[in-house]
């Protein structure tokens, strides 16, 4: 039986459960591909290309957010915008797709999207 998914490869029983476990949690997605139809009655539909990679990350704690934050900066004031994400990623990763984890293409692109939630978490920006 196939389940259905939320996010990418992400199954509503997978999130659930992570946000029981851990509270406010964060599903990044890659290279999903949909495309949106219409049924018979007009009603748009996604019919979805490729799955794409997902993860589930937990909101990370103070001191995760602290020693993240503190590879943002550079000795030389410059930003990085993959380090401090870097830091969520192994710290804060619950499931998903190891092919995030082992792949750059995925790897740092879910980098940059962590790190601008730990900007939001700092309250740096909105979401």
């Amino acid at each position: 039986m196939r389940k259905e998914k939320v996010f990418g490869t992400v199954t509503p029983e997978e999130l659930a459960k992570a946000e029981k476990s851990y509270g406010t949690v964060k599903v990044v997605t890659l290279d999903r591909e949909v495309e949106v139809i219409k049924d018979a009655k007009g009603k748009e539909i996604e019919n979805v290309i490729s799955e794409g990679v997902s993860a589930i990350f937990r909101k990370p704690d103070r001191s995760t957010i602290k020693f993240a934050s503190n590879k943002f900066m550079k000795v030389d004031q410059s930003i990085d915008t993959i380090s401090g994400g870097e830091v969520i990623f192994h710290k804060c990763w619950i499931i998903g797709d190891k092919e995030m984890e082992d792949e750059d293409k995925y790897f740092f692109r879910a980098c940059q999207e962590l790190n601008a939630w730990l900007n939001e978490l700092m309250g740096f920006t909105s979401a």
